[in-house]
């Protein structure tokens, strides 16, 4: 049902000529600390993207899968997306808390902020829009066991 919602959603602007508008999946501007109370006030589910200015992989995740229209209309109507800088004292505090040493990571949060998913490296749009689009429950199974994952998302 999501999935036919979002493409007559996409559809619709792109007759309007909104469709330009979704360049980008859209990151939440405010501290850490007021992105944890607002999901948490809003129960909407986390994700924290862990990224540096001269990280290549990282940049080509912004470019290729986070430019996505699809991926950015899923992010925006269901998570709450927070760019995590590991170049400024708040990101590197951030890499600590979650122990991220890899980059790009990224993290995917209950809206208390507790840990349910991890990917490290790069994610081709074609892969990561199958992961949002999971059902919490079944993606819970494939972070548990990362080494499975390119095996499920191919599987899917």
């Amino acid at each position: 049902m999501i999935k036919q919602f979002i493409i007559i959603f996409l559809l619709t602007s792109s007759l309007k000529g909104y469709a330009q508008d979704i360049v980008s999946a859209s990151f939440f501007t405010g501290s850490y600390k007021d992105l944890l109370q607002e999901a948490k006030r809003l129960k909407k589910p986390i994700i924290l993207d862990f990224s540096a200015s001269w990280c290549s992989p990282c940049i080509k995740m912004d470019k290729e899968t986070y430019s996505d229209e699809l991926i950015a209309s899923i992010i925006s109507l269901k998570y709450f997306a927070y760019k995590v800088d590991v170049e400024e004292l708040e990101g590197m505090e951030i890499a600590d808390k979650y122990k991220v040493a890899q980059f790009p990571t990224t993290l995917f949060l209950d809206y208390n902020g507790k840990t349910v998913g991890r990917l490290k490296g790069f994610y081709p749009p074609e892969y990561f829009i199958k992961i949002l689009e999971m059902n919490p429950s079944k993606r819970k199974g494939i972070f548990r066991k990362e080494e499975n994952l390119d095996a499920l998302i191919t599987s899917l």
